[in-house]
């Protein structure tokens, strides 16, 4: 662990200097949602939830797709419309904007458990996942600040920076459940949000040097769907994009059922399990793969990441004890962890300038909806059957290998 610090302290001190307040205002974000996400499992499919008492599995399976689904869904809007807003008003102004509302949201979530109202919780969460939509507009300053060999290791770094802080929001969140319960999680996210809207306002610097007035509408995330898929350089990515997230969606946001089910994990055991794989994201995506996006093309890396990630998803089906699924995350989180730096920087690179904002926006807006898709029907399902987000994981990640395949081999050259 030394050694891994040491190598962090200095790849930022080798960095641009204006990159790292954007890495703290990444790492509180990723602090507040990481107290939240482990633990909205044990909320809702708990028998004595406050949410839902005396409600069936099935039931509270299919609530908790929906929590999950409804988050996504705002994600899928949120991304595409900060986008185009922070290549038209700048990008310091929209992160602000959307900390500021997202702090309000978890309030919201905090008072509608209190209230034990399910339809207010689902409306704070659609406007907390509406509000994360910022990640785009982050991507969009590291782009501006970096150089077309700094942006894979860039954007390397700000998935590190989200994952230090999903060490220890999961490590928090399960100790803090257990001392004061979970509703209070939601006012300390809030508290984050607020303290992370005044740390953006004060140490960000605005990249935008001339505003491009992007159309945007409320619903401009399905208006982007046809964009994206008619895109004549970047449709095959986007399409990579959506298979990869729709399995890998699948499998992180189900996780927690799966380990409830075998293994009878409380929130304090998923905590610390969400905690132990964010270590190892902050470790690859810091650190383990940055010797290997400067030496190999991204093409090339994505198409190992997507074959090795397919076939490590599987360990989980014989793990009949904690040690063996302990010891599948950094098998499973390197390959993962290649594939975003390298899709992002690939959607950078080809993107025209002045579009970069937007289609950043619109392969995070992908992301986010494709995660969303799977839990709204499947919560019911996998509440009796937890295995099968395992299964359809694996094959969603082969299925974006195979169509990742076809676009470097018929598509890019037929655009170039």
């Amino acid at each position: 662990m030394p050694c891994f610090a040491r190598s962090v302290c200095v790849k930022i001190s080798g960095m641009k200097k204006s990159l790292i307040p954007l890495l703290l205002t990444v790492f509180i974000d990723s602090l507040g949602f990481g107290l939240i996400f482990p633990l909205l499992s044990p909320l809702v499919m708990q028998p004595d939830s406050p949410m839902l008492l005396e409600a069936s599995l099935s039931t509270r399976g299919w609530v908790f797709g929906f929590v999950i689904s409804i988050f996504c869904i705002g994600q899928f809007l949120g991304g595409p419309i900060a986008g185009a807003l922070s290549d038209r008003f700048g990008r310091k102004s929209v992160i602000c904007s959307t900390l500021l509302i997202g702090a309000v949201s978890y309030l919201v979530a905090g008072l509608s458990i209190c209230l034990s109202s399910v339809l207010l919780f689902m409306i704070s969460r659609l406007f907390v996942g509406l509000t994360s939509g910022n990640f785009a507009v982050v991507q969009s300053i590291v782009a501006d600040l970096s150089s077309e060999k700094e942006k894979r290791k860039y954007f390397g770094l700000v998935g590190m920076a989200w994952g230090v802080g999903f060490i220890l929001g999961p490590y928090l969140g399960g100790r803090i459940a257990g001392l004061s319960g979970i509703t209070m999680l939601f006012f300390y996210s809030a508290f984050l949000c607020f303290v992370n809207f005044l740390l953006s306002k004060w140490f960000i610097e605005e990249t935008l040097i001339e505003p491009h007035k992007t159309p945007w509408t409320l619903l401009g995330g399905v208006r982007n769907i046809k964009k994206a898929l008619t895109h004549p350089i970047l449709r095959g990515v986007f399409v990579v994009t959506f298979l990869y997230s729709l399995g890998w969606g699948f499998f992180t946001e189900f996780a927690s059922i799966f380990l409830m089910d075998r293994f009878h994990f409380g929130p304090q055991e998923i905590g610390n399990f969400y905690a132990y794989a964010g270590i190892w994201v902050a470790v690859c995506r810091g650190v383990l793969i940055q010797p290997f996006v400067s030496r190999y093309s991204p093409e090339k890396l994505m198409r190992i990441a997507l074959v090795f990630l397919s076939m490590n998803l599987l360990i989980f089906l014989g793990s009949e004890s904690t040690w063996i699924v302990f010891l599948a995350v950094p098998f499973i989180v390197f390959p993962e962890s290649l594939i975003y730096p390298n899709a992002a920087a690939i959607v950078s690179s080809l993107s025209a300038k002045d579009e970069r904002g937007e289609m950043l926006g619109i392969h995070s807006s992908i992301q986010w909806a494709s995660m969303g898709i799977l839990p709204l029907f499947s919560g019911a399902l996998v509440a009796n059957y937890p295995l099968m987000p395992i299964l359809v994981s694996s094959a969603l990640t082969f299925g974006a290998l195979l169509a990742f395949s076809y676009y470097f081999r018929v598509q890019l050259s037929r655009a170039t």
